[in-house]
């Protein structure tokens, strides 16, 4: 059950079309520090559980030395069902980062947090999140814009935040070690 819907019904609730759009949303998978690794368009459907399955065989695909994943998604608790069955065979761990594990009942906020969950440390799970933040400017002027040039807008906004996020990850993990050793003295 989620708390932030109030118990609406999606076939009644209200919505403006998508169909005049050529993407009507995009599903992207980061790493733990932020860095873009993958990312997909949707086209004419909702998010479905088959996007991130895909992007995730494209990763176990690229890097067969993958022996586990750990994965924040906002419903990773229905995740967790659909990747048993989908990618059967893989060892995934999905759970449900800070902000949107508030959405959730008691029992998800408990089985499904990132910090009650070992291999996660303090990981926030909202890292993409973020990453939609630094490229909200792209919205507006991809409405009119073609399903190409939102594309090539995407790719060259993304390739250099990677890279950047890549140049500055030093300092973020010095930071961040830091932060570890404060709440370590702490306890």
């Amino acid at each position: 059950t989620f708390k932030a819907t109030q118990g609406w019904n999606a076939t009644t609730t209200k919505c403006a079309s998508k169909a005049v759009l050529d993407e009507s949303g995009l599903v992207g998978a980061v790493c733990f520090h932020g860095i873009g690794l993958r990312f997909l368009n949707i086209h004419g459907t909702g998010e479905r559980h088959t996007h991130v399955v895909a992007i995730l065989e494209e990763i176990y695909n690229e890097r067969s030395d993958i022996d586990r994943i750990r994965l924040c998604y906002d419903v990773g608790c229905k995740f967790e069902t659909a990747a048993k069955t989908l990618l059967p065979g893989k060892n995934i761990t999905p759970r449900i980062g800070r902000f949107h594990l508030l959405g959730h009942g008691l029992s998800c906020q408990v089985n499904y947090n990132t910090t009650r969950t070992t291999g996660f440390g303090l990981m926030v799970g909202e890292e993409l999140e973020q990453l939609w933040s630094y490229i909200q400017h792209l919205i507006r002027s991809g409405r009119v814009s073609s399903s190409p040039r939102k594309r090539q807008k995407l790719d060259s906004c993304l390739l250099y935040l990677a890279q950047r996020m890549r140049e500055i990850i030093g300092l973020n993990l010095q930071r961040r070690w830091k932060r570890m050793n404060e709440i370590r003295k702490d306890a």
